[in-house]
């Protein structure tokens, strides 16, 4: 192993890499991949969101570092799908990762938690009645909450402390 930077292991030539070097730059070229935060939609990758210069970043240590999305402020965290169709990665807000097999979202109508599901549906049904225009095939739940929020057909806020 040597005792490059995470900069200078970035821009390696791969062939002239030891075996776990070319693993830390696979990684490193991998959290250097923005990805959309799903609060707000702002693309961000793991040094901006650790808030931490790429050699700062030990890739070996496994320590576990806190993430935060620089537009909204919300906690982040970073998530490798089981199984991904495209991206490698993905952001969760920290409430809703450790309570996402029950489906529930940061929005909610007359405070009743639903799922990402629910939120696509409520937001079909608005677009069938003309409550709020047509939106493209590749908008997030977040995107498609804050069209029905900006509608006023429901509130966004904070889960309850008991849902945290």
């Amino acid at each position: 192993m040597t005792t490059m930077t995470n900069t200078e292991l970035l821009h390696a030539r791969p062939d002239l890499l030891t075996g776990v070097d070319r693993q830390r730059q696979f990684l490193l070229r991998l959290w250097s991949q923005q990805q959309p935060c799903p609060n707000c939609g702002t693309l961000l990758n793991v040094f901006e969101a650790a808030r931490r210069k790429i050699d700062e970043i030990d890739t070996l240590s496994g320590a576990e570092l806190k993430y935060r999305c620089t537009a909204c402020e919300r906690e982040l965290q970073h998530v490798v799908p089981l199984v991904s169709i495209g991206l490698p990665w993905e952001w969760r807000l920290v409430h809703e990762a450790g309570i996402q097999r029950r489906g529930i979202y940061t929005i909610w109508p007359e405070k009743r938690w639903i799922g990402a599901f629910g939120i696509f549906q409520m937001a079909s049904d608005a677009v069938a009645n003309g409550q709020i225009a047509p939106f493209p095939p590749e908008t997030t739940p977040a995107q498609a909450g804050r069209l029905l929020h900006e509608a006023g057909l429901i509130t966004i806020g904070e889960p309850p402390d008991e849902d945290r």
